[in-house]
């Protein structure tokens, strides 16, 4: 693969993972589990 598809790659796993970090520390476990 190339670099520019590697660092979207990478950028988008970072981005997510800060996102679902970020919900699990503004919400309860049961309202993720209401989510689910």
């Amino acid at each position: 693969m190339n670099i520019e598809i590697k660092t979207t790659i990478t950028l988008t796993a970072v981005a997510i993972i800060t996102t679902i970090m970020v919900l699990c520390a503004n919400m309860t476990i049961s309202d993720v589990l209401a989510i689910l």
